[in-house]
């Protein structure tokens, strides 16, 4: 039974590799829309390869991007993208803002502990409620780990 699933993660990775190269090279396209759309499906593959990218989007004049960047973080799940996710903290677009509290708390990383908590005593009351939200995510992530080891 292993042996067939380490078959099937490289045939799934031979198929998805080219898919997510194409990917990342159009969310430098001129549409917004391609580019909304790619940032969208990378984080729905799940691939880090596009992390980086990913990243460098939290930073584009399209709010609607960076919101989508945040998103597609968040599902990714890497450690690499809480300091730029705890940068976006302060966007002037409350629903960027919103998507990094809640990509915080699907990381789990307890780096962002202190800036969620600064969430809590400054921002808007919508989003101190999520901030509270991925403050207990990460602390339950870290206790499950705690448990482990005992």
């Amino acid at each position: 039974m292993r042996e067939r699933q380490r078959v099937l993660i490289i045939i799934l990775k031979a198929i998805f590799t080219p898919a997510v190269d194409h990917l990342i090279a159009a969310m430098y396209n001129e549409e917004q829309d391609i580019r909304r759309g790619s940032i969208d499906v990378l984080g729905e593959i799940g691939d880090c390869d596009a992390i980086e990218d990913i990243i460098i989007a939290l930073k584009d004049n399209d709010p609607g991007i960076r919101w989508r960047a945040a998103k597609a973080l968040g599902k990714l799940g890497s450690k690499r993208a809480v300091e730029p996710l705890i940068a976006v903290l302060v966007d002037e677009n409350k629903m960027v803002r919103l998507q990094a509290v809640k990509s915080l708390g699907y990381i789990g990383d307890t780096f962002a502990v202190e800036s969620l908590i600064a969430v809590i005593k400054y921002d808007d009351p919508g989003i101190k409620s999520y901030a509270k939200e991925s403050l207990k995510k990460i602390n339950s992530k870290n206790l499950n780990r705690l448990t482990k080891i005992e």
